[in-house]
């Protein structure tokens, strides 16, 4: 039997997770729970498939190899990780309308 890939999530993450389900929670509370279910279903996928996702490059060498992949169901937000060798490595979870370039910089000191 194969052994399941695990999923970390930062501090930063876990942050991020709940701020963006409180923002869809302000106009849907159900699609809030939702999301999280979705956030841990795509988490949970990414670890088992960890280079699905596509390379992010923000020209900082401390986010070398970082990839992101939209949380399913939810496009607009996505998830983005390291891919480890037991799985992967989540940094944050993020609105893709975000300034994402400015949000790596001010939170990764790039």
């Amino acid at each position: 039997m194969a052994r399941r890939r695990r999923a970390t999530k930062r501090p930063s993450a876990q942050r991020d997770i709940v701020e963006c389900a409180l923002f869809i929670a302000e106009d849907k509370p159900l699609a809030a729970e939702r999301f999280l279910g979705a956030v841990e279903a795509t988490v949970q996928l990414l670890a088992e498939q960890p280079h699905t996702g596509r390379v992010q490059d923000f020209g900082n060498p401390q986010l070398e190899g970082l990839r992101c992949r939209p949380v399913r169901g939810f496009k607009n937000f996505v998830v983005f990780y390291f891919p480890t060798a037991e799985g992967i490595d989540v940094l944050h979870v993020y609105h893709g309308a975000r300034d994402l370039p400015a949000l790596f910089e001010e939170n990764e000191g790039g």
